[in-house]
This record gives structure tokens, C-alpha cells and sequence, in this order.
């Protein structure tokens, strides 16, 4: 059965282009465009299309994490990884996490190893995950693979989260606004229509917008709401065009402020993958392969590519990234001392606590910043309302008393 693959290519003229193509396997794929590009990055199945994600079992990140971090534990203890599953597999709190735990331990006691069986799982243990355990099985060091692993994921959990917090505050305060306006429109509003046509005044501009803009809403609200969802829908599938996806990626990280928090959380990820993986002793160009597969975000993701290319050529990481704007500055420097001094992945490890650092600072002070912007623009919105509520009605009053 044909499945789609979305795929990164260099063009002959040098080019970096985004597709995807739909075919039987991955490797029949890439065989197509190794005919038609002078170099093909990456070729991975394009998401939301797999039917293990949708019907197979599920797992939180937390829950991921935990399975890794006690794989540790009992592989510590001297307990051989058959067995060490078989403990996992019994002592699961969730059927998912015991299917999952199950199929891995069929899969070692056939005699395959366990980054294979991983394998089968694509999103749940993305290729970072899987490699870092085949880097542990391959070298003899699955512990401290593990290790390694264990400390990333929680540390990607920690930034996810800061992230997600920060937006909670703005969402809640629009969210409610949203449904406040909804409720007045609905049921205020029009008694007020009735009142305002009864008067025989001229009724101030503010008053005239404010009823026209109802009696539209009145008419057309549910084509509006329509229009709305379509809108909505029609983005999030142009988003699973990767050409489009890129756009849109590459443009958000110029939006102010969530720009500058986008740019930090996919640099906090890029550096301590790539950071955890050459500190597990993979060579660079491995690593920045497993990089640009690990980062949802498809800019980041071409330029690591780009970078990886340049570096396959004989130019160092530091000045193949440094051409980025993204990636210029104390990043590029940091780069460049750690690959001169043969620290690259001390100084990757400690630029991912620094955009770390930003995170945390940004998200603190994401609702500071935006509280009063919110306060503001909800504040004009209730006096023009106010403003075109009463004044006909003190138009009307002052008319009687005279």
C-alpha cells in the first residue's frame, strides 16, 4: 500500500526544496529522487498519515519518559533487558504502556534489538529516541544511553511546558472576551436595537456603527461563525503542505515577541540533541542528520540539513551556521570555540540552558507584557460600546426635559 512521504532535496542548481511524494517504501522513494535532485536530506512519512498513530496504543510524554527512566533503573541493577522488559511490562499502570512494553520484549526474545523495536512506534519514539538506544545497544552503554536520554526528554518536558503555560493567561482572557461579546450580541444588543429605532433623535456616529455592526452579526452570524471554522480548518491542512509550512514557520519567527520565544524553543531542542548525542559519543554528521529529524519545525529543520551538507564538504559547524541570522551571534561563536577547543558538545549543552534560560525569563514576563496590551484594547472596546449606548439615550432624556 502507497503511503506519503514528505522529503528535502537539493536542487542541481543548489536549491533546497520541500515535497511530497506518495509511493510503496521509503527506499523506492528515495531511489525516484536521487534521480532527480543532485542530493536528497531527508525522506521520512509525512505525519497524521499513519494508522498505528491514530488506532494504535498511546502514550503521554510523561509516560515515555517514565518507561525510559526505569529501563534505567532495573538495567542498573545487573538485570539483563529481556528481563529488565518483562518487569516494566507487569508493573505498567496503563494498557497502552503494557501493549507497548509486550511488543518490545517479543521483539528482544526474537533476537532483534530493542532500537528496531522502537522503530515500530515512529510517534512515540521519534528517530532521536531510537537512535540514541541503537547508539547504546551498538557501543555497550544502553545504561548510559539511557541516562542521557532520560535527562533530554525531561528537559524538553520542562520547556513544552514553560511554553504552554505562558499561553494559558492570553488564551483564557480572549477566550472569555470572544464569549462575552457572543452573549451580548445575542441576547443585549438586540433589545437595545428596538429601543434606539424608537427614538426620535439623530443617533451619533458611534451609536450608527455600533448598530450596523449588529444588525450584520444579527444577519450573517452564522455564515460569519461558518467562515471562521472554514478559515481555521482550511489553515491547519495548507500547514500540512510542507512548502506552505515552511512559510508560515519561517514568518512566525519575525512575529514580535512570539517570534523571539519560537526562535529560543527550537534552539533549546536543536543544541541539546544534538549536544546530548555527540556527548553519546556519535560523530557530528550522524548527529546532524538525527537533529533535522527530531525538529517539528521545518526552517530550523532545512537549515540543520543545509548545515549538515556543508560540513559533508569540509566547512566547520560553526561557520556553516553562521551564515544564519538565526543561528548567528553568540551562537555561531559558541559553536566555533567548542569544535577549536574540542568541547562542541559542552558548549551545545550549555547554549541550550541559555535559550533555556530566555524561555523561562520570556514566559514570566509573557503576562506582563500582554496584560496590559489586553487591558487596553478590551478597555476602548467597553467605552466605545458604553459611548454608543448612552449617548442617545442622554440625547433622548435632555430632548423631553427641554
Amino acid at each position: 500500500m502507497a503511503s506519503i512521504y514528505t522529503f528535502c532535496a537539493q536542487t542541481r542548481k543548489g536549491r533546497v526544496v520541500l515535497g511530497r511524494i506518495r509511493h510503496a517504501s521509503r527506499e523506492s522513494v528515495k531511489a525516484i529522487l536521487e534521480k532527480k535532485y543532485a542530493k536528497v536530506f531527508l525522506v521520512e512519512l509525512a505525519p497524521g498519515l499513519s494508522l498505528v498513530r491514530y488506532f494504535g496504543p498511546r502514550i503521554s510524554k510523561e509516560e515515555r519518559l517514565l518507561f525510559i527512566k526505569n529501563l534505567q533503573v532495573v538495567l542498573r541493577s545487573g538485570v539483563p533487558l529481556a528481563e529488565a522488559l518483562t518487569i516494566l511490562r507487569d508493573q505498567s499502570d496503563t494498557k497502552s504502556m503494557s501493549k507497548i512494553t509486550g511488543y518490545f520484549l517479543t521483539q528482544v526474545q526474537a533476537g532483534n534489538t530493542l532500537a528496531l523495536s522502537l522503530g515500530h512506534y515512529p510517534f512515540i519514539f521519534d528517530p532521536f529516541v531510537t537512535n540514541m538506544i541503537y547508539v547504546g545497544e551498538k557501543s555497550g552503554t544502553l545504561e548510559k544511553s539511557l541516562g542521557f536520554l532520560a535527562i533530554h526528554l525531561e528537559h524538553d518536558i520542562e520547556i513544552r511546558r514553560k511554553v504552554k503555560a505562558a499561553s494559558i493567561y492570553p488564551a483564557l482572557i480572549l477566550t472569555a472576551t470572544a464569549l462575552l461579546g457572543a452573549g451580548m450580541m445575542l441576547f443585549v444588543f438586540p433589545k437595545l436595537l428596538r429601543v434606539f429605532k424608537s427614538i426620535n433623535v439623530e443617533l451619533p456616529t458611534s451609536t450608527r456603527v455600533l448598530i450596523a455592526t449588529m444588525q450584520f452579526f444579527s444577519d450573517h452570524g452564522a455564515l460569519v461563525l461558518t467562515a471562521i471554522l472554514v478559515g481555521i480548518v482550511s489553515f491547519r491542512l495548507l500547514l500540512r503542505v510542507p512548502k506552505a509550512r515552511l512559510l508560515w514557520q519561517r514568518f512566525f519567527l519575525h512575529v514580535p515577541l512570539f517570534g523571539s520565544l519560537s526562535r529560543s524553543f527550537n534552539m533549546a531542542i536543536a543544541t541539546r540533541t544534538l549536544g546530548v548525542l555527540l556527548e553519546a559519543g556519535m560523530p557530528l554528521f550522524d548527529g546532524l542528520v538525527i537533529t533535522a529529524q527530531s525538529m517539528t519545525n521545518l526552517y530550523f529543520k532545512t537549515e540543520l540539513l543545509k548545515a549538515k551538507d556543508k560540513v559533508e564538504q569540509g566547512q566547520s559547524l560553526g561557520d556553516s551556521l553562521g551564515k544564519n541570522k538565526q543561528f548567528a551571534g553568540i551562537t555561531a561563536r559558541l559553536i566555533d570555540v567548542g569544535e577549536q577547543s574540542g568541547n562542541l558538545e559542552t558548549n551545545l549543552l550549555y547554549l541550550s540552558d541559555f535559550y533555556s534560560n530566555k524561555i523561562d525569563y520570556a514566559t514570566r514576563n509573557l503576562s506582563t507584557i500582554i496584560e496590559p496590551v489586553l487591558l487596553i484594547t478590551i478597555g476602548l472596546v467597553v467605552a466605545f460600546v458604553a459611548i454608543s449606548i448612552l449617548s442617545p439615550i442622554f440625547e433622548f432624556t435632555g430632548a423631553v426635559g427641554r
